[in-house]
């Protein structure tokens, strides 16, 4: 699924409106860290080790949070 795809899913699901920015700091966070992974990784950069770090907080935030299981 491609992270338009997630954004809009889980805007649907709870309803909320992360394609705006809006919604709980947990989930704007994760997919702004994803959004970045992404990038990084389709444009054959280096991710560097502090965003896998931060992804994996916000992975971790949003889990705790219960809106993804793990």
């Amino acid at each position: 699924m491609a992270l338009p795809d997630a954004v809009e899913a889980a805007d649907g699901r709870l309803g909320l409106t992360l394609k705006d920015g809006a919604g709980p700091a947990e989930m704007v966070e994760y997919f702004a860290a994803a959004g970045e992974v992404i990038f990084l990784r389709e444009y054959g950069k280096e991710v560097p080790a502090a965003l896998i770090d931060r992804f994996n907080v916000a992975r971790k935030a949003v889990i705790e949070a219960g809106y993804y299981a793990s």
